[in-house]
């Protein structure tokens, strides 16, 4: 735990100047640790009368050369800015109305994008395209080889331009890919596609993060992210119907090619909605000019920020040293070990004994587990301030219930082994609270994009580790990989349990050090949007 008692930056100011304090306890600020900010403020052109702000005023804001917030070129024009809660409200939930069911939707379609190939195979797919025994798990992992290679260039491309162009292109993309895969005529085809779905689809999830963040205050993050991430379960009982439905299809092609066409087509019509969706609360068309300063207005506490269009490599490096960071990473990459379940459950309750249509229509109940779960995490966590963490070690421990249940039961009870499968869903609220984690306790937009960057580079690791692990010798029920299931969602839990200790450790640290360092304890103007990380902010307290 040596990386925690690494320096700690603030802003604060001294006979008029603006420096950087060190915050070792011990420590008085040198000549060579005073900054100035103010250099980067002064190159923002700040919006003047934002009242009558325009086309034209909002071209004249240039913050990729300063390194600035966006919202700082508006916030540095009225000092005396107020609304009401009754305003606030509305504009929240104008943002729902508007941001929210955009990414529910996308979300969900995602991932009916990448679990077709499971609906497709109960179908006959490996049988038409002479797929090998191994070649069904190399799907899997080689759609994550390109996700975990996408990861560092989406960040990057993701701060560098506009976020909505860059969804449209992505999903437009991968959604091709998907239709594609019905004209394959072997597995060499199919896994060409299935590696550039990946890197498509590599953006999602951090753009995700960094959306979240953008538009809604820390409290309101958690359900807003598990919002999204429950339309993974949606998607499954969606899919699930999908999938019984294209089975029944009597059509001149055969039945496995349905599932790609129809989920394909959906898939990239709504692509197209990211032509009209807004860049960031500033640019927001559907908020008129006061509720845009109140959209900011509501983010201000948040001490993350909002966006800015330079990449500051110190950020990044900060990113890689950060024990909060390194947990994180460490969870997500162990916790998609579980992942596999999402395409072998099909695989799995039709070596139960169930028919290839039967076993389509079981995996309908694990989505409603699923945003069972969510529903449920998302309201405690809603009310509940704390406690996200042991929330989250709490609904993944019904992973380990099912991998019991399936692995001890015996085979002549198929329904409780069904059970068991259906128990692996609620593992994905768990991973939506621990995204909320990183919306909301990691400031700095490059330091953002790069930990969004490197938790879903480890995502990928797991997630290519993940069906390996389910190989064609432990057919029809993978024991071996219901096993590696078991073990993983373990240590996860020992992890989440070491990040919550970090977190009150850390707060606790800096409560201390304001108490002897008073001169520390006042507020700049606007500071919330100077791109400070977390680690350079004294006043920032870690959501655990």
């Amino acid at each position: 735990m040596g990386v925690i008692s690494e320096h700690l930056s603030e802003t604060g100011k001294n006979d008029g100047r603006s420096w950087t304090f060190v915050s070792n306890e011990t420590h008085s600020p040198s000549s060579s640790e005073i900054s100035h900010p103010g250099k980067e403020k002064d190159q923002v052109s700040v919006i003047k009368g934002f009242s009558a702000f325009d086309d034209e005023q909002e071209k004249s804001i240039k913050l990729d050369k300063a390194g600035i917030d966006e919202a700082l070129a508006i916030v540095q024009d009225d000092d005396e800015f107020e609304h009401s809660k009754a305003e606030d409200a509305r504009v929240r939930r104008k943002i729902d109305m508007f941001v929210l069911p955009v990414m529910c939707i996308t979300y969900g379609i995602q991932y009916l994008d990448k679990t077709a190939i499971s609906y497709a195979a109960v179908y006959g797919m490996k049988e038409a395209v002479h797929m090998s025994g191994s070649a069904y798990s190399w799907l899997s992992t080689m759609f994550y080889l390109g996700y975990m290679i996408a990861q560092y260039p989406a960040g990057y491309l993701l701060q560098r331009y506009p976020i909505h162009y860059f969804l449209f292109i992505a999903s437009f993309l991968w959604s091709a890919c998907v239709l594609l895969m019905a004209t394959c005529t072997n597995q060499h085809g199919l896994l060409a596609l299935r590696f550039l779905s990946g890197i498509f689809e590599g953006c999602v999830n951090p753009a995700f993060v960094a959306l979240t963040s953008m538009w809604y205050k820390r409290e309101e993050q958690p359900i807003r992210t598990v919002a999204w991430y429950a339309f993974n379960g949606v998607s499954i009982m969606v899919g699930a119907l999908l999938g019984y439905g294209t089975g029944h299809i009597k059509g001149s092609l055969p039945n496995w090619k349905y599932p790609f066409l129809v989920i394909g087509a959906v898939s990239n019509i709504w692509s197209f909605v990211y032509i009209i969706f807004p860049k960031n609360p500033v640019r927001a068309k559907f908020l008129n000019t006061r509720e845009k300063r109140i959209a900011i207005e509501r983010v201000r506490k948040n001490r993350t920020g909002m966006e800015t269009k330079r990449f500051k490599f110190s950020q990044a490096l900060e990113a890689f040293k950060d024990p909060q960071v390194i947990l994180l990473v460490f969870y997500n990459g162990m916790c998609q070990v579980t992942n596999a379940m999402s395409v072998f459950s099909g695989l799995i309750i039709k070596g139960m004994g169930y028919s290839g249509i039967n076993a389509v229509l079981l995996t309908l109940p694990s989505g409603a587990v699923a945003v069972g779960s969510m529903v449920f995490t998302g309201v405690f966590a809603h009310f509940f301030k704390k406690g996200r963490i042991f929330l989250c070690m709490f609904v993944s421990s019904f992973t380990i219930v099912g991998a019991l249940m399936i692995w001890k039961i015996p085979d002549s009870n198929p329904w409780a082994r069904v059970v068991g499968v259906w128990f692996f869903s609620p593992i994905s609220s768990g991973n939506a609270l621990a995204l909320s984690l990183l919306s909301s306790n990691i400031s700095g937009y490059s330091k953002k994009v790069t930990a969004n960057a490197t938790m879903f580079l480890f995502y990928s690791v797991g997630n290519i580790v993940s069906p390996q692990l389910f190989k064609p010798n432990q057919v029809p029920e993978y024991i071996e990989g219901i096993q590696a299931s078991l073990i993983a969602t373990c240590l996860f839990e020992g992890v989440l349990i070491l990040l919550a200790v970090y977190y009150m450790y850390e707060n606790h640290r800096r409560d201390k050090f304001l108490k002897g360092h008073p001169e520390l304890n006042y507020t700049e103007k606007n500071e919330e949007f100077f791109d400070k990380t977390d680690r350079e902010q004294i006043k920032f307290r870690y959501i655990w």
